[in-house]
C-alpha cells in the first residue's frame, strides 16, 4: 500500500461527521466537501441526514451492503476503513467518508483509518448522538460521561468496567435482541430497579421520543431502530460504594482497611506474611470447587481475590507495582503465549497449545541462552504437582512410558526397592525409595488420566468423613476412640465404610485468617 502521507499534494481522505441525525445539523462545510470531491463514501444510508446529500445533488457510495456479508464487525469495520483507502490511493483529488454523528465518537471504522492513514486525514467534526441523547433525556454530565457501542457490547463474553459516577451514552441499539445484550450487560453493575432512558431519534423535530423505565424492562420496549440509545445516570452517591460490587470497590475496601484508622491486623501484614493465607485460600477453593457448590465456590474465590488486592495494596504503598501493573503483565502473557488466537499460527491439539506454551515461556525467560524445560517448573509448587509438570514437560519431548502398563511395572519395582530398604534399615534409603513410589504414582496417575493432588484429596476427605464417622459412633456408644482396642477399632472403621454416602463428604472448616 502506498503512504498516503507521500501522495497528500495530489489526494486527500476527509473524514466527517453528519450530526445526530437532523439534516439542519449538518455542518455546511461537509456538503462543500462532497460536491468537490472525487468519491464519496457512507458508513450507512440509513440516517435520516442523508437527505441534504441528495437535495444537493450529492453522489455516494453506501457500506451497507457490508453489513450483509462481513462475518463479524472486527471484519466490517476494516473492510469499510481499506475501502476508503483504497480509494484515496486511485489518483488526485479528495476521498470522502461520512459517517453519522461525531465521526471521532463511537467509530471503529474512523479510528482504523486514523492508524493507518496518520495525520494526512482531515476531520470536519459535527455533534455527536451522545450530546443529542444527554440533552433529550436531561441527564446532566458535570464530570463527563462515557460512550458505549451495543455492538460491542454484544460481542464482549466479559463486559468492560463500569463507571458509576458519570452518566453512560450507549448507541446502535437496534433492536430488542441487542438492547437484551444491553440490559445484561448493564445488570452486571446495576440494580434491576435502575432508571435508564430510551432515547429514540434523539434531535429530530417531530420524531424524538424520551421513555423512562426500569433496567429490567429494557428490552420490552416497542419500536426500537437504528436511531435508538440508551442513557444511563450516573449512579446515585449512597449507591456508588454499596452496589455495584466492582474490582474497583474492592481495591477501595482493602485500601481502607490499611489506611492509618483502618485494621491492625491488615495494617501490619507484608507479602511475606501473606503467603501461608494464599495458599490455605488456593487449597480451600480446590475443596469448593470438588464440592460442587456455587456459593462455596463464590466465597472461595471471593477469599483468594482479597489476598490479590491485599498483595497489589501493599505493593502500592511501596510504590513497587499497581493493580494496572498486575493485570497488562497477564494481558500481555495471555496474548504472547497464545499465537494461534491472537497471532497467525495454526495449533488444534490441547497438547500442542501446552508445548508452545512451555517454549515461549523458556524463550521469555531465557532469551537466546539455551535453558532446561525444567527451568519452567515452579519451585513453590507442592511436590504431587512439582512431580506432574515435571513429567509432562519430559513427555513433551518423547522422554515417556507408552502405556499405562509399563508405569505400573515401574510403581511395582520401586515398591520392590523400597522392601528392600527396609530390610536394610537406612532411613536415608527408606526416605529415597519413598519419594521415588510417590513419583511413579503419580506418573502412574497422569497416564491414566488423572490428577494426583485431587485423588489424593479425595481420599483424604474419604478418611476423615469415615474417621468423623468413627468418633459419633463411639460416641453413641458412650465411649472415646482411645479406649478401645483394635479389633473394636476395625469393626467401627468397616462400619463407617459402609456408609455410602459419607465418601462424598468433606471437612469444612475454616482457616485462621479474619474474614
Amino acid at each position: 500500500m502506498k503512504d498516503l502521507a507521500a501522495t497528500r499534494e495530489k489526494a486527500r481522505l476527509v473524514v466527517a461527521g453528519l450530526g445526530p441525525g437532523a439534516p439542519e445539523e449538518v455542518p455546511p462545510k461537509v456538503i462543500e466537501e462532497c460536491l468537490r470531491a472525487r468519491k464519496v463514501f457512507l458508513r450507512t444510508e440509513r440516517h435520516p441526514s442523508v437527505t441534504i446529500l441528495k437535495d444537493h445533488g450529492v453522489s455516494y457510495t453506501s457500506f451497507d451492503f457490508l453489513y450483509e456479508t462481513a462475518p463479524d464487525f472486527s471484519t466490517l469495520y476494516s473492510a469499510m476503513a481499506q475501502e476508503v483507502l483504497s480509494a484515496a490511493e486511485e489518483g488526485p483529488g479528495s476521498v470522502v467518508y461520512l459517517v453519522p454523528g461525531n465521526p471521532l465518537v463511537a467509530e471503529r471504522s474512523v479510528e482504523i483509518l486514523l492508524e493507518k492513514a496518520g495525520p494526512t486525514v482531515q476531520i470536519i467534526g459535527a455533534r455527536s448522538f451522545a450530546e443529542v441523547a444527554l440533552e433529550a433525556a436531561r441527564v446532566p454530565a458535570p464530570s463527563g460521561y462515557v460512550v458505549l457501542d451495543a455492538y460491542e457490547v454484544s460481542q464482549r463474553k466479559h463486559p468492560p468496567y463500569y463507571a458509576p459516577d458519570v452518566p453512560h451514552v450507549i448507541g446502535q441499539v437496534h433492536d430488542k435482541f441487542t438492547a437484551s445484550w444491553v440490559k445484561l450487560y448493564l445488570m452486571e453493575f446495576l440494580p434491576p430497579s435502575a432508571r435508564v432512558f430510551v432515547v429514540k431519534s434523539a434531535g429530530i423535530k417531530g420524531s424524538q421520543s424520551v421513555t423512562e423505565i426500569q433496567l429490567s424492562s429494557l428490552d420490552m420496549v416497542e419500536g426500537i431502530d437504528h436511531l435508538t440509545a440508551v442513557v444511563v445516570p450516573a449512579a446515585p452517591a449512597e449507591d456508588r460504594a454499596t452496589s455495584l460490587g466492582t474490582w474497583l470497590e474492592l481495591l477501595s475496601v482493602v485500601a481502607e482497611l490499611r489506611s492509618e484508622h483502618g485494621c491492625p491486623w491488615d495494617r501490619e501484614q507484608t507479602h511475606e506474611s501473606l503467603v501461608p493465607f494464599a495458599l490455605e485460600e488456593a487449597y480451600e477453593l480446590a475443596a469448593a470447587i470438588s464440592s460442587g457448590k456455587t456459593e462455596e465456590i463464590v466465597e472461595e474465590l471471593g477469599d483468594l481475590l482479597l489476598q490479590i488486592a491485599l498483595h497489589i495494596q501493599i505493593g502500592r504503598e511501596q510504590r513497587r507495582f499497581s493493580d494496572r501493573d498486575v493485570i497488562s503483565a497477564i494481558v500481555r502473557k495471555l496474548i504472547s503465549r497464545h499465537p494461534h488466537v491472537f497471532g497467525h499460527e495454526t495449533i488444534s491439539a490441547p497438547e500442542d497449545v501446552v508445548r508452545r506454551w512451555e517454549e515461549i515461556k523458556r524463550r521469555e525467560r531465557n532469551g537466546d541462552r539455551p535453558g532446561s524445560l525444567m527451568d519452567s517448573v515452579g519451585k513453590g509448587l507442592p511436590s504431587l504437582l512439582m512431580a506432574q509438570k515435571q513429567q509432562v514437560l519430559a513427555a513433551s519431548v518423547g522422554f515417556d512410558w507408552e502405556r499405562p502398563e509399563e508405569v505400573l511395572e515401574k510403581v511395582k519395582e520401586e515398591i520392590g526397592e523400597l522392601e528392600k530398604a527396609m530390610k536394610e534399615g537406612s532411613q536415608t534409603s527408606i526416605g529415597e525409595e519413598i519419594g521415588d513410589v510417590l513419583y511413579a504414582v503419580v506418573n502412574l496417575s497422569r497416564h491414566l488420566g488423572q490428577d494426583a493432588e485431587t485423588c489424593l484429596r479425595r481420599s483424604v476427605d474419604k478418611f476423615s468423613a469415615r474417621f468423623r464417622a468413627m468418633e459419633e459412633q463411639a460416641r453413641v456408644a458412650g465411649t472415646k476412640l482411645e479406649h478401645l482396642d483394635q479389633k473394636a477399632l476395625d469393626q467401627l472403621w468397616n462400619a463407617a465404610k459402609a456408609w455410602k454416602d459419607l465418601d462424598q463428604k468433606s471437612d469444612s472448616e475454616g482457616g485462621g485468617q479474619i474474614e
